[in-house]
């Protein structure tokens, strides 16, 4: 694919399930852009346990100008009285 955005969009859930998204994108080298970082939050999920999650991904253009994953991680974080509030790997109640 051409776009980091086509690629990343692949590895989400549909929007419908939370109330908000947010998307960003970030090179870590600011003299090329042929390797990115995307992190997505998504937030206000209907569950009564999981409040949201924050993805990572970095992503390089491999020799066909196409967009490949380099590396991905997950976390979440839950409902006020549900476990812990800041992004972690550790479940929720």
């Amino acid at each position: 694919m051409k776009m980091p955005t086509q690629v990343v969009a692949r590895m989400l859930r549909e929007f419908s399930e939370l109330r908000s998204r947010t998307i960003e994108m970030t090179a870590p080298n600011s003299e090329t852009t042929d390797s990115l970082i995307v992190i997505v939050i998504d937030d206000g999920f209907l569950d009564d346990s999981v409040r949201g999650d924050k993805h990572k991904f970095e992503l390089n253009v491999n020799e066909q100008g196409a967009w490949k994953f380099v590396s991905a991680g997950k976390s979440w974080r839950c409902w006020k009285g549900r476990g812990h509030q800041d992004f972690s790997i550790a479940k929720c109640l």
